[in-house]
């Protein structure tokens, strides 16, 4: 058993500082950063962890509320024709959501505690091999905009599903005179409060929406719903095991650097060749089982972000 102590701060900068603000935001990075000369220093929060089950709670909530009242905002439209298996479908969602985010709450510091660890070292590493495993530049570009355009898409496609969702939750709780109006003239017969929220809240995606459903039984909102959900899971999955990808090819080419290392040590170097073995082994007897780009193992935690998304898909069919 390993026991050497854990680093307790590493220094990151770039993509990797840009999608821990964001995650700490999001409530699943409990740290704290301190600005150095080198980059940002980060080390675990107690205050942050503390953040993050207050929100995984507020989310749950939310998600509760939303999947218990959906199929019965207005008129029949969230209403499912096989209404026992619609409400099964829905537990299971709330459940899953449950379990993932107690997940993310609840091992938050420990998550935390080794991805710092394991920075540290692979910086340590770095500084000794003189940048050998460092990314170029042209490549922290490009993952910066990828992390851009999969969270723009994510917060369009959010909002469009739960735009719809609560702007036929005030619909259908506020009292219009005509419905074949337009948004202006209907904003100024006493529903202004409501549609501001929502046209400001959330962009002008639910105003769309309401405009095409007013007048037609048609499911073109619902087919658009169904588009951006799935594309949302899909960039979703691909943004959560990048991380988990991007480490499975450092260790990949830390052990092609310790095999290179150990067959140009000569033999007077004894020490050194034996501690490489060991270190060599040690890497061999515990193998990533991430990075599904590679099609390799999924862990348990990518096991129940699939589910979550197979769920969320089924949802939106069974609604169609």
């Amino acid at each position: 058993m390993d026991l050497t102590p854990l680093r307790t701060e590493c220094v990151v900068s770039g993509t990797l500082f840009f999608i821990l603000q964001i995650s700490r935001l999001a409530g699943t990075s409990p740290v704290e950063f301190e600005r150095g000369d080198d980059g940002w220093r980060v080390r675990v929060s107690m205050f942050y962890y503390v953040y993050g089950c207050v929100v995984q709670v507020i989310l749950a909530v939310c998600i509760g509320i939303y999947s218990i009242d959906r199929e019965e905002v207005v008129d029949g439209y969230e209403a499912s024709h096989n209404t026992g298996f619609m409400r099964i479908i829905l537990i299971i969602y709330f459940v899953v959501h449950v379990m993932s985010g107690a997940a993310i709450a609840f091992t938050g510091l420990d998550r935390m505690r080794h991805m710092i660890d394991c920075k540290a070292r692979l910086q340590w590493i770095n500084a000794e091999i003189d940048g050998f495993l460092r990314p170029s530049k042209s490549n922290e570009r490009t993952m910066f905009l990828i992390v851009i355009a999969t969270l723009v898409f994510g917060y369009y496609a959010v909002s469009f599903e739960y735009g719809v969702y609560f702007s036929d939750l005030i619909t259908a709780h506020v009292t219009v005179s005509q419905f074949d109006v337009n948004q202006h003239k209907e904003s100024n017969e006493g529903n202004s409060i409501p549609n501001h929220v929502i046209s400001c809240g959330i962009d002008s995606l639910p105003v769309i929406v309401r405009q095409v459903r007013m007048n037609t039984a048609a499911p073109i909102a619902r087919s658009l719903s169904l588009l951006a959900w799935s594309l949302l899971c899909v960039g979703t999955l691909a943004m959560a095991v990048d991380a988990c990808h991007r480490s499975h090819i450092q260790l990949w080419m830390t052990e092609t650097l310790i095999r290179q290392m150990r067959r140009h040590t000569h033999r007077e170097a004894a020490e050194v060749s034996d501690k490489l073995k060991l270190f060599y082994r040690h890497i061999q007897l515990n193998p990533v089982c991430f990075a599904p780009l590679n099609l390799m193992t999924f862990n348990r935690n990518i096991l129940i972000m699939v589910l979550s998304s197979i769920i969320t898909y089924l949802t939106v069919v069974i609604n169609l």
